[in-house]
């Protein structure tokens, strides 16, 4: 690890010259001690313990409200902003290089015409620590735009089937009326948002469903790291949601994975679980220009980056 403090190019001079910019330096070298030995962070984590305390200080601006690892740092790394979230602001999350200009004018246009102020992260330089623009930016904006590349979705999506087929086979079977009966209620509700075209309501009731089922799996670790995996593709799942077909579509395979745990076959249940994530991607590839990934896991034809935005 000397080496790696030796070799980064800022770290040591920050720290000699007392720049503003040490606290990001440390991040970025924290980073690499932990990526290139994951035991590693347990000694970080130790160390910050005994050294900065958490004395519950600070504000916490987490989504999540426990059961995931924290890294405190004290002195504070980031400084929350006065300013709160902004209904009207939409930043860009981009490679800060010419080839992703393109794209990200068109966001910019998009997002103008729709009557929202749009900043990308490489717009503002406020702060002398880049850092802490884009944590500002992020903080307040009402919509965050990120690119995944195409290796992205597909390894995204990838995960998707492996955990909720694994979490389909732990449900148990045959499976308690209290969870047939929770099914069945959101269901029929869902049911009757979709035959409305109530896409809000709908898209809540669909997240319900899935949260229940794989609830069900007895593994809380399993059952969260679909969630994430499953927020992540937020804006992927609402091209099922937003298309009439897909939606009755979807409407049909929720029956099924309820007729499947009430019948008590988990080969039919696993099926549905896996199958039932891939009409969306389709949907989205297509809207996209459409791609192919060869069986070797080369690229064939698709475009480079992809936008995904995601509403707070």
């Amino acid at each position: 690890m000397h080496d790696v403090i030796n070799r980064h190019p800022r770290l040591l001079r920050s720290l000699s010259f007392g720049d503003d910019d040490y606290g990001g330096c440390v991040l970025t070298l924290l980073k690499q001690i932990v990526e290139a030995k994951p035991s590693n962070y347990k000694t970080v984590t130790e160390y910050l313990a005994r050294s900065h305390p958490d004395d519950g200080i600070g504000e916490s601006v987490s989504t999540t409200t426990g059961g995931t690892r924290q890294i405190v740092f004290t002195p504070e790394v980031f400084k929350v902003p006065d300013e709160g979230l902004d209904a009207n602001l939409v930043s860009i999350m981009m490679p800060f290089n010419a080839g992703t200009q393109a794209a990200a004018d068109s966001i910019k246009a998009a997002a103008t015409a729709a009557g929202f102020t749009c900043q990308r992260a490489d717009d503002l330089w406020k702060n002398s620590v880049l850092i802490q623009d884009i944590f500002e930016l992020i903080f307040r904006s009402y919509v965050v735009v990120c690119d995944f590349s195409v290796e992205e979705i597909e390894e995204i999506y990838e995960m998707r089937a492996i955990l909720q087929g694994e979490a389909a086979r732990r449900i148990p079977l045959p499976a308690p009326r209290s969870l047939i009966s929770q099914l069945e209620a959101i269901h029929a509700k869902y049911s009757e948002n979709v035959d409305k075209l109530e896409l809000k309501a709908t898209c809540t009731l669909n997240n319900a469903f899935h949260e229940t089922m794989f609830g069900a799996c007895n593994n809380r670790y399993l059952t969260e790291t679909i969630q994430k995996f499953w927020t992540r593709t937020t804006a992927i799942r609402c091209y099922a949601i937003g298309d009439p077909e897909l939606l009755q579509q979807s409407r049909l395979e929720h029956r099924a994975m309820i007729d499947a745990i009430k019948d008590g076959n988990r080969e039919e249940l696993v099926k549905q679980c896996v199958d039932h994530i891939f009409p969306a991607l389709e949907a989205y590839k297509r809207a996209h220009g459409g791609w192919d990934i060869a069986a070797t896991g080369h690229q064939r034809t698709a475009p480079a980056k992809i936008a995904v935005l995601a509403r707070r």
